[in-house]
């Protein structure tokens, strides 16, 4: 791993002993063992095999559990917006939509505006205050969601051999002719004879 993901994976360990009565280094063994006990059962390629699966993706909730980690209500209500995202996006749009456009038409109501002339006026208010809704929903979730980065490996020493892959594509035969070694045979360039 490069070293922003291993200081993730700490900053997460640290929130953890924290957040429970339990040391850094306990939070980090049983990160462990729930990787190893996930690589005996399911083969060490299986995700659930890997550390920053208890740290950073779906396993985090089980070590937490573990470790009896105390969240506060905000965080709890956080967990549960992540879980629910698209009900929580489109409920709050329709939301502010429904706010915003029946706030338009109490006050047309009050003004003396009823009948068609109100259903009309509605609809065309429903159109505008869903955009406006959209927008507004789209602005608060840049501010409120944080971005969480994808755990990244270092290669700066060359790229072990179970890394390595090969991507070929056909778009353009214009390649041929820009790499000559391509066409003594993909077979033969993989397995490093030429």
């Amino acid at each position: 791993m490069d070293f922003s993901t291993r200081d993730r994976y700490r900053h997460v360990i640290e929130k953890i002993a924290k957040k429970s009565l339990l040391s850094e280094s306990e939070v980090a063994r049983t990160a462990i063992s729930l990787a190893r006990k996930c690589s005996a059962k399911n083969g060490r390629h299986d995700c659930t095999a890997h550390v920053g699966f208890y740290l950073i993706d779906n396993g985090l909730s089980e070590l937490e559990q573990l470790m009896k980690v105390r969240l506060s209500p905000v965080e709890e209500i956080m967990r549960l917006g992540r879980r629910i995202p698209l009900l929580l996006y489109i409920g709050s749009i329709i939301g502010l939509t429904l706010i915003f456009t029946g706030s338009l038409l109490v006050k047309a109501s009050a003004d003396g505006l009823h009948g068609w002339p109100l259903a009309i006026l509605g609809f065309l208010a429903l159109l505008g205050t869903s955009h406006l809704a959209v927008a507004l929903v789209n602005w608060l979730a840049t501010l409120l969601v944080a971005p969480h980065p994808l755990p990244r490996m270092d290669f700066s020493k060359g790229i072990p051999p179970e890394c390595r892959t090969l991507v070929a594509s056909s778009d353009d035969a214009s390649w041929r002719t820009k790499y000559p070694e391509f066409n003594r045979g993909i077979g033969n360039q993989i397995s490093g004879q030429s």
